[in-house]
């Protein structure tokens, strides 16, 4: 039943949050900080209730939620690095 439960974690990221690297490998990592049937559905639950459409939303509260600020960090000096890079190719 919890490997159940964390695959259909896994594939809720995955729809929510396409394109990025919050697929089952980084669920199954999750995971662990939340040991037990009980401890991992109230994750899901959170989960399931942030209320912004899949996308970059979604990925920065789901982010906020799994308490990851220096991967959140991380994905806007990214977002940053490529804005930077587009308004360069674009002034050449």
């Amino acid at each position: 039943m919890y490997r159940a439960t964390v695959k259909e974690l896994a594939v809720y990221c995955t729809e929510m949050m396409p394109g990025t690297n919050y697929d089952r490998f980084y669920v199954d990592e999750l995971v662990k900080k939340y040991p037990g049937q009980e401890n991992l559905e109230a994750f899901i639950i959170k989960v399931k209730a942030i209320s912004v459409p899949a996308g970059d939303e979604f990925v920065h509260e789901f982010l906020m939620l799994v308490d990851a600020k220096a991967h959140l960090l991380k994905l806007e000096k990214e977002k940053e690095r490529a804005e930077k890079e587009a308004a360069r190719k674009a002034e050449a």
